[in-house]
């Protein structure tokens, strides 16, 4: 539960208690109507944006311009916020992006659902710093996206999260069936440092000709498992110019 003092001058001690399980609820339905406009702004460019900080930038403010201010009660109207998370200042790879509540003029810190990123493919050369497997596992100085969350440097403090694939060459599907494959050579390594199993594999909720949705649970080690949404979303064959 998320509680919040009301500032109100009526009723200025009122207590307001919000479920983080409907917040994050509402955030996944905002991500659900708000990416077919963005692809349809994105196809209307002249030119592709370059580099995934760009996509990033550009994604991340069309959210913000969606967003609106939802009213739970007479005391409490709240809004999402997405920015660019800073959850830990103890490393470098921050989540791309990070959503958090703007109430009664106060804006809670901490993020309740993170975003992390990836280009399908990845671009070349492939090194021994980025390699094509990113989506799902990296390496030491990139690691992968999924790989993040199962490993704690992202999300050790939430349930649920997304992972954005910006597909830039085939089709959703192929990207689906070429992620679970490196699931399943993962599996099969049987590594004792992270270990992956079936519940990782993306199940397919929803698909139309913009984007894909998709499903799966990163078990943690010493932390409950955390269920990740995937947003596979075409940036190439949805192109006008």
């Amino acid at each position: 539960m998320i509680s919040k003092r009301n500032y109100s001058q009526s009723n200025p001690t009122t207590m307001i208690e919000v479920d983080t399980t409907i917040l994050i609820e509402n955030i996944v339905t905002f991500i659900d109507a708000a990416i077919p406009s963005f692809i349809t702004y994105y196809s209307n460019l002249n030119e592709p944006l370059k580099n995934e900080k760009l996509i990033n930038q550009s994604i991340t403010d069309h959210f913000n311009m969606l967003s609106q201010e939802i009213k739970i009660s007479e005391y409490l109207v709240y809004k999402f916020l997405f920015r660019k998370d800073d959850e830990r200042s103890d490393t470098i790879a921050r989540p791309d992006i990070g959503v958090v509540i703007a109430t009664n003029n106060r804006m809670l810190a901490e993020s309740i659902f993170q975003v992390e990123c990836k280009r399908l493919p990845i671009p070349k050369p492939y090194t021994k710093d980025r390699v094509e497997t990113e989506y799902v596992i990296g390496t030491t100085k990139n690691r992968g996206g999924i790989e993040r969350f199962k490993s704690k440097i992202h999300g050790f403090h939430l349930k649920q999260s997304a992972i954005i694939g910006y597909v830039e060459s085939e089709t959703t599907d192929y990207w689906y069936k070429k992620i679970n494959d490196w699931i399943e050579i993962e599996i099969a390594k049987k590594s004792e440092i992270l270990q992956w199993c079936s519940l990782d594999h993306l199940i397919i909720m929803t698909k139309n000709d913009l984007f894909a949705k998709f499903q799966s649970t990163c078990t943690r080690d010493q932390l409950s498992d955390i269920k990740i949404y995937h947003y596979l979303i075409d940036l190439h064959n949805t192109r006008k110019n």
